[in-house]
């Protein structure tokens, strides 16, 4: 993230409004979500997503 310059703003901003380009399932659950950021760059967020408790974690971000 910090060698892309993507900042906090950009994350929430992809994971609110981008897309699940991918699903699958390793040891948990995992979404690739694409979208815009701030900018209007391309960026992909990689999350672990559990359901069950309604939370997600971000594994990484990265400009595509």
């Amino acid at each position: 993230m910090r060698a892309d310059g993507i900042i906090e703003a950009d994350i929430r901003r992809v994971l609110e409004q981008g897309q699940v380009t991918w699903m699958e399932v390793k040891k948990d659950q995992l979404w690739h979500v694409e979208g815009k950021d701030v900018d209007g760059r391309s960026i992909r967020a990689i999350v672990v997503v559990n359901e069950t408790l309604y939370e997600i974690k971000i594994v990484t971000v990265m400009t595509i």
